[in-house]
């Protein structure tokens, strides 16, 4: 038998020795040579790896803004501001009339009493348009008050763009809830219904929700939508950026990762026609195509992202079955 195996070592070294690929363990990785004509015939794709920061987030919810208390308003407002464009023109008509009123009574074609008249209507005119303009402010301070001035201008202008894509409904409204340690609100927060955070929409921020100290209520902010959530629920999950500082490393995607015996690895070519397989003991899945990881991999490694599974395969294809000491026949 042990002739056998001596044979059996002999015709696997003769076996290396005419192959493309050869199999060498070091201390932290394995390295396999392979001829570019082998790797060409592989679809070996490489890709030279850069530096990526992952943001850490927070995770909380937000809600749907009901647009009709909104739009109630807007319709309140724009009611009293058509109030003031017509005592406008009343007062404008008046004051023309008293301008020809006074040529005929200096003519005295006309009794000053008509003149006297207009005039007192025009004080009726001027104390009404006052009313009503600091009506009119008292609507926008209120509106301001509740909604903050962003959305005041939204909703309170005529042809402000974000009010058509609202009205249209092309765009949503929320309201998220900021966690106690985020003093202001980021620029911009992700949403999805389902809690898939790799399907979050991106929506960006119109403002802080107006300061309320009577009710003690956390600080909150609004944000708009440009790109309704496939399911139209009210209340949604979000996930916030932090301002605290995110982690430095590399995203790789899923394709690279190679397992075996429980363990994950991944290629990086040493040279052109050299290979090492390196070990991953920590990653995390930021979705489900790419992982994030800080260590061993650098900026400009070149990862296998395509074929690495290939290059497993061969690597072990080339080595050679283990002696069995115990056997002594």
């Amino acid at each position: 038998m042990k002739i056998i195996r001596i044979l059996v070592k002999l015709y696997f070294l003769l076996l290396l020795n005419n192959t493309d690929v050869f199999a060498e363990p070091s201390q932290n990785y394995f390295s396999i040579s392979l001829a570019t004509e082998a790797q060409e015939s592989m679809g070996l794709e490489i890709t030279s790896l850069t530096t990526s920061i992952l943001q850490n987030e927070i995770p909380s919810f937000a809600t749907r803004v009901n647009l009709t208390p909104l739009l109630k308003q807007r319709s309140n407002y724009f009611a009293q501001l058509a109030n003031v464009q017509v005592k406008q023109l009343q007062i404008k008509q008046t004051q023309a009339e008293i301008k020809r009123l006074k040529i005929l009574t200096n003519k005295q074609a006309v009794s000053s009493r008509k003149l006297l008249t207009k005039k007192s209507q025009l004080a009726i005119y001027l104390a009404e348009i006052k009313a009503s303009k600091n009506k009119l402010r008292s609507l926008s301070n209120q509106f301001t008050a509740q909604w903050g001035g962003t959305l005041n201008n939204w909703f309170l202008s005529e042809n402000e763009p974000h009010f058509q894509q609202i009205k249209q409904f092309k765009q949503h409204i929320y309201i998220t809830y900021l966690p106690a340690n985020i003093l202001l609100a980021p620029e911009h927060i992700f949403l999805h219904p389902n809690n898939f955070r790799e399907q979050a929409k991106k929506a960006q921020l119109i403002s802080s929700t107006p300061n309320d100290t009577s009710s003690h209520q956390v600080a909150n902010a609004f944000y708009y939508l440009a790109e309704p959530l496939s399911t139209p629920r009210n209340r949604v999950k979000s996930w916030i950026p932090s301002s605290s500082q995110g982690k430095t490393g590399i995203i790789i995607p899923q394709s690279a990762l190679v397992w075996r015996l429980g363990q994950s690895f991944v290629y990086l070519q040493v040279d052109d026609e050299v290979f090492k397989r390196v070990k991953i003991t920590k990653k995390i899945r930021i979705n489900s195509h790419n992982y994030f990881i800080q260590h061993p991999l650098q900026a400009n490694d070149r990862l296998v992202i395509l074929g690495a599974q290939t290059l497993l395969s061969e690597e072990f294809r080339g080595q050679i079955p283990a002696e069995d000491d115990d056997d002594d026949d």
